[in-house]
């Protein structure tokens, strides 16, 4: 069995039967997290109401340089379960800097 933020969203992902818009609509729903769909098939917001990393949350970092790392993991996972899409992540604010915009 995996674990981790691939698997969570994949298992969304199948839940939802790959619908972008639903994906984002329930994204919301998840621990940790808060989404909206600001224009349907292109724009999506996604919230992130604590940093779960555990570098933070033992303290040894708090930059934010560390949100490029959930930049880039958000990225992996939306290209990993849309191959079809091509996606742009911009961190527009964060819990160390709290929103990443995300564009289809």
């Amino acid at each position: 069995m995996q674990h981790g933020t691939l698997q969570t969203y994949q298992d969304l992902h199948e839940k939802i039967g790959g619908n972008l818009d639903l994906f984002f609509s329930e994204a919301g729903k998840l621990p940790g997290i808060r989404s909206e769909v600001v224009k349907a098939g292109s724009v999506y917001a996604l919230y992130f109401t604590e940093c779960s990393c555990g570098l933070h949350k033992m303290g040894y970092v708090s930059t934010p340089l560390l949100c490029e790392c959930s930049r880039q993991s958000i990225l992996h996972v939306l290209d990993a379960l849309w191959k079809d899409h091509e996606f742009k992540v911009e961190v527009c604010g964060s819990i160390l800097r709290s929103c990443l915009n995300l564009f289809v």
